[in-house]
C-alpha cells in the first residue's frame, strides 16, 4: 500500500514505495531510482545490506498509514501519508520528529476512478524540478495507478484519467505499490495485483515518465504457487543502492518484514531471516503495513511502516526502525 525513490540536490538522497517513494531526476547527474539514496558508495553486496534494524522509540505520525519519506530539494524530509479523507504529508528537519500533517489529495468526486478513497502516495521529482505524486485510486472494486502534478511537492493538480490499470491477470488491481527510475523517464512499477488469486508481487514499465505503462514481469518474489492470502510476500518497497544493486521490502503475513535482493531490479533472490516484526515495537502494535525506506547521508537506512493493533484492528500510526 505504499511506496520509495531518489532526491538528488547537491547530494542523493533514496525510497518505495512503498507500500509507499519517491525519485529525483536530475538531468546533469547519474539516474537512479527509489529508496532515496544519498553519496557514496555502499561497499557491500545488495545481499549484505539493510539486513539489521532497531525499532525506533514512539510514533512518527499518529494515526496515519502507507508512508511515503523523502527528502525534498529544500533539504527538509517530507512524509506523505494516507489518513481517513485523504493523502496528507508532514516535514522533518532530522527525518524523526515530523509537524503536523496537511492535506495534498483528496478523493474524487462520483465516478471517478478515485471516488471512493486514494492511498499509496509515491513522488517523483523529474529534471525540470516539477513533481508528480502517483497514488492508488479507489473506486468500488478497483484500484488502479493516478497521479497529480506539482511544482513544490507540496501544492498538487490531479492529472486526469488512469495511467496504469493492470495487466491481463491482474484482476482490475494495481495497489500497494513502489516506484523505481532507473534512467531519464524510464520507470519500474511494483505492485500487488489479483487478490482474490496468487495475491502477489508484480513489475510495470513507463519509458514516458510514467504517463504509460506496460506490464512487464509477475512472481517478482518467487511465491506464485504460495497460495495468494498471508502466503504472499505484498506491500514492496524498493531501493536502489548507492554502491550497486537493489533491496526489495515486503510484509509475509501480519506481522513480519522481510527483504530480497537483486542486481538488475528485475529478479530477486530472498535473504534469509526476518528484517523486522510488530514485537519489537511498544504500544500494542500488532501489524506492520507498507514499508518505506530513505538511505541518510551516513548510509544508515530507516524504514518506515503503517503500524495497527487493537480490537477491531484500527491504524496506530507511522512508526520506524533504523539499520543497527
Amino acid at each position: 500500500m505504499k511506496a520509495a525513490v531518489i532526491v538528488v540536490v547537491v547530494i542523493v538522497i533514496a525510497i518505495a514505495a512503498g507500500a509507499g517513494g519517491f525519485i529525483f531526476l536530475n538531468p546533469s547527474a547519474p539516474s537512479g531510482p527509489s529508496g532515496n539514496q544519498p553519496p557514496g558508495t555502499l561497499p557491500q553486496l545488495p545481499s549484505e545490506v539493510g539486513l539489521s534494524f532497531t525499532a525506533d522509540s514512539g510514533i512518527r505520525v499518529s494515526g496515519g498509514s502507507v508512508p511515503c519519506i523523502v527528502q525534498l530539494p529544500s533539504g527538509a524530509y517530507m512524509l506523505y501519508y494516507v489518513s481517513s479523507d485523504g493523502i496528507y504529508s508532514a516535514s522533518s528537519a532530522d527525518g524523526r520528529s515530523f509537524t503536523a500533517g496537511t492535506k495534498r489529495i483528496s478523493k474524487g468526486s462520483a465516478g471517478q476512478s478515485d471516488s471512493d478513497s486514494v492511498s499509496s502516495p509515491v513522488l517523483v521529482q523529474f529534471g525540470d524540478n516539477s513533481f508528480k505524486l502517483f497514488y492508488e485510486g479507489v473506486s468500488g472494486s478497483s484500484r488502479v495507478l493516478m497521479s497529480a502534478t506539482s511544482t513544490d511537492g507540496e501544492n498538487f493538480t490531479k492529472e486526469s484519467g488512469v495511467r496504469y490499470s493492470g495487466g491481463p491477470t491482474d484482476g482490475g488491481i494495481v495497489s500497494a505499490f513502489d516506484i523505481s527510475r532507473e534512467n531519464d523517464n524510464f520507470l519500474r512499477l511494483y505492485y500487488v495485483a489479483d487478490w482474490n488469486g496468487k495475491n502477489n508481487v508484480r513489475a510495470a514499465t513507463s519509458s514516458d515518465g510514467g504517463n504509460t505503462w506496460t506490464f512487464e514481469k509477475g512472481n517478482i518474489c518467487g511465491d506464485d504457487s504460495a497460495g495468494g492470502g498471508p502466503n504472499a510476500y505484498v506491500d514492496p518497497d524498493i531501493v536502489k543502492l548507492p554502491g550497486g544493486g537493489y533491496k526489495l521490502y515486503t510484509k509475509k503475513g501480519a506481522d513480519k518484514i522481510y527483504s530480497f535482493s537483486s542486481s538488475n531490479g528485475v529478479d530477486f533472490t530472498i535473504d534469509s531471516g526476518i528484517r523486522i516484526q510488530a514485537s519489537q515495537f511498544s504500544g500494542g502494535v500488532t501489524d506492520l503495513l507498507d514499508p518505506d525506506t530513505i538511505i541518510f547521508p551516513d548510509n544508515s537506512m530507516r524504514v518506515f511502516f503503517g503500524a495497527m493493533g487493537g480490537t477491531p484492528l484500527s491504524p496506530i500510526g507511522i512508526v520506524s526502525a533504523t539499520s543497527s
